[in-house]
């Protein structure tokens, strides 16, 4: 039993070594926002036009343009925001975990609160979770600062899904971090588009 467990053990991570990994953002200024190039935007808005997002079209293009400029301006790719939020809600605005995280990017009204806060943002109660130029707008920002934070893509992401402060001192016990949820978004961010 024990072999069985330690080779298992030894498959995933192996299996996590084998997983690309994006860069951190550089630190400093952000570069300036360009104008998104016609494919990216065709690529984007298709995935919502193929989502459960039931949203109209002018929304649909709003959104597009609204999480390729939040990704520019946070040196994220736009393709793994899609990654995340295929795996949190299915591109679903209306998405409700039954952890109380609401819509696209699945984010709990405490953390969009704060974020909204650290934004400028008046925060409307977590009713405003469901507008889902606002959902990206916190949670591309909310990413980013578990990506400054940890270091990483893949401890973000693990963090952006069991919260940053039980994998802090899950790294700290030297117990690692989870990778089903990872491994699901980089699988997603491999197949959305």
């Amino acid at each position: 039993m024990y072999r069985a467990i330690r080779r298992l053990a030894t498959l995933v991570f192996l299996a996590v070594l084998s997983i690309p990994s994006l860069p951190a953002p550089a630190k400093g200024p952000r570069p300036a926002l360009r104008p998104i190039p016609p494919a990216k935007y065709v690529e984007i808005k298709t995935f919502f036009e193929t989502r459960l997002t039931r949203l109209p079209d002018p929304q649909i293009k709003t959104l597009t343009r609204t999480l390729f400029v939040e990704a520019r301006r946070h040196q994220i790719d736009p393709t793994l925001i899609l990654g995340l939020i295929h795996v949190e809600s299915s591109g679903n605005p209306k998405a409700v975990s039954k952890v109380g995280a609401l819509g696209l990017m699945q984010l709990r009204p405490s953390t969009a609160a704060a974020v909204a806060a650290q934004l400028d943002i008046a925060w409307q109660g977590a009713e405003s979770l469901f507008d889902p130029e606002l959902n990206v707008r916190l949670g591309v920002h909310y990413l980013a600062e578990l990506i400054d934070r940890f270091g990483e893509v893949d401890t973000a992401l693990a963090a952006y899904n069991w919260g940053p402060t039980r994998i802090a001192r899950s790294i700290r016990r030297g117990r690692g971090v989870p990778v089903r949820y990872t491994q699901s978004v980089h699988r997603a961010y491999a197949s959305v588009i």
